[in-house]
């Protein structure tokens, strides 16, 4: 169902005041979400000047800049074992990049199970993402002068006795300027514009990495909608979601710091961008918005109904709703959750028969350290394995996979959504337990938890939040219960805004 404001009322007064208001929330949302980017981005280059200067003077600098080289090499060798997305179609079997995109469409196509589709529109090489980034100069001062001055130093230093080919690569290659100026910056630029020309009218764009952090201010406030949030900010300038319109042009995204962030910690930093329909929900969960509680934007959101499964060593182990906050424990969720396990399941044993391994990098290089309690983590999570987890997002056509994702480990991967906190213990750090606590189906966070402050990640009362498989499957048996009158429920201010259905 399109949303009210696009159907009958558009001319209504009624109309206008909704459409007004969901613009205007939409365009508060996204400017604070533009502005804590660029916030978080001055934070990041003032802490790594911080720890660059204090290494420098420790004399340090070397050593760690070795390490960090080190590992690059770790990561470009066990990447390249990895297959890409035409290597799945063609029936090869191996490990893939657990946090692409196209691999999971691959892998979907050819086990036949159902996904929001998806096309490849643009690639661009790690220089060409580089360039289209943007730069962030270093702040002028001693910090930044030290820090130049001793990578220049090690530079000229690198064919010392002690000074690895890796350390001599990592460094040469930070003043090589050959590659970016061998680019056409003109073409590169008309190239993240052509690429939008076939792409219909209402689809969204993403990288294979992940969606962006606009999408995800909008989607987890609840101001998405069930059509694609386009937000006009001006008579020639609109943003989509992964892209923007410049005049009467649209264009990729390219700077949006979610995406250079995830992007940057890939072992291959090449640029993958993928065009999807906005797919609507069949179902939608309508409650307060705790991200914007105490706050002049206070007020109730509109969430689909999409659930996370978590897998280890094969086995589907919990299902969690996405939206953590929005869950209730009702027959009709316990069903879905069962089926959302079978789903997940069905395409694990796919991959398990076809011997497709998601590999998360973060993943390989924990397997170095030698830490117990790093060993103890990783228990079950096999190399040659299936641990990773699968988004669904419920629809008239049934279950489809939005992505699939990396595990949930101590050290990076899966978000935990409505698990946060289980099993727990407060105020101690248990990695082996953090790894294991998505087991179960949890509706929603326990009423302790505040997502927005870790500390308050430890377990408790699990009534109305947390289930075992067996309680599911013995609520999914009952019928759900009859309230009001008879008459059909009234819909809330955000039912009214969007026009969709509960």
């Amino acid at each position: 169902m399109r949303c009210c404001f696009q159907q009958g009322h558009r001319n209504s007064r009624e109309g206008k005041i909704m459409t007004s208001y969901v613009d205007a929330m939409r365009q508060a949302v996204l400017s604070l979400t533009v502005a804590g980017d660029k916030a978080a981005l001055r934070t990041d280059v003032r802490k790594l000047l911080a720890g660059a200067t204090r290494a420098a003077r420790q004399g340090s600098l070397a050593a760690g800049i070795n390490d960090i080289a080190s590992a690059t090499r770790f990561e470009r060798e066990e990447s390249t074992t990895w297959l890409d997305a035409d290597a799945i179609r063609d029936g090869r079997s191996g490990a893939f990049d657990a946090c692409d995109l196209e691999m999971w469409l691959a892998i979907c196509a050819r086990l036949g199970v159902a996904a929001v589709p998806g096309k490849v529109i643009l690639r661009l090489n790690a220089v060409e993402t580089e360039l289209v980034s943007g730069e962030s100069d270093m702040p002028a001062g001693p910090s930044r002068e030290l820090v130049l001055q001793t990578l220049h130093e090690l530079v000229g230093k690198a064919e010392v006795e002690g000074a690895t080919p890796d350390l001599c690569d990592l460094l040469t290659s930070l003043f090589d300027t050959a590659e970016r100026d061998a680019v056409d910056r003109e073409d590169l630029q008309e190239r993240l514009a052509a690429c939008m020309d076939d792409v219909p009218e209402g689809w969204m764009v993403r990288t294979a990495a992940c969606g962006g952090s606009e999408l995800k201010a909008l989607a987890g406030t609840g101001l998405a909608g069930p059509t694609a949030p386009e937000t006009r900010f001006g008579p020639g300038l609109e943003v989509g979601p992964g892209w923007v319109r410049l005049g009467n042009r649209r264009m990729v995204n390219t700077r949006d710091h979610r995406t250079l962030s995830l992007t940057a910690e890939r072992p291959k930093t090449d640029m993958v961008f993928i065009a999807r329909p906005w797919v609507q929900a069949s179902r939608w969960i309508e409650t307060m918005d705790p991200h914007r509680d105490g706050s002049p934007f206070a007020g109730p959101g509109r969430w689909p109904a999409e659930w996370r499964a978590f897998v280890v060593d094969g086995k589907v182990t919990g299902v969690a709703f996405y939206y953590a906050f929005s869950g209730e424990m009702t027959p009709e969720n316990a069903r879905m959750a069962i089926q959302v396990r079978d789903v997940a399941q069905r395409l694990v044993d796919g991959m398990t028969a076809q011997k497709l391994w998601p590999r998360f990098m973060k993943t390989e290089l924990a397997r170095r350290n030698p830490a117990p309690e790093m060993q103890a983590a990783l228990e079950g999570f096999g190399r040659e394995a299936v641990s990773c987890s699968l988004d669904f997002i419920e629809t008239d056509d049934g279950l489809l996979l939005l992505e699939g994702g990396p595990p949930n480990l101590p050290f990076g991967g899966a978000h935990v959504c409505a698990f946060a906190g289980n099993g727990l213990k407060k105020g101690r750090f248990d990695g082996r337990q953090m790894a294991r606590s998505t087991y179960g189906v949890a509706f929603r966070t326990m009423p302790h938890i505040n997502m927005m402050e870790p500390s308050t990640w430890y377990d408790g009362d699990h009534r109305g939040s947390i289930s075992t498989w067996a309680e599911v499957e013995e609520l999914a048996l009952q019928d759900e219960e009859q309230v009001g009158d008879g008459n059909p429920p009234k819909r809330g201010l955000v039912a009214r805004l969007f026009g969709c259905r509960s």
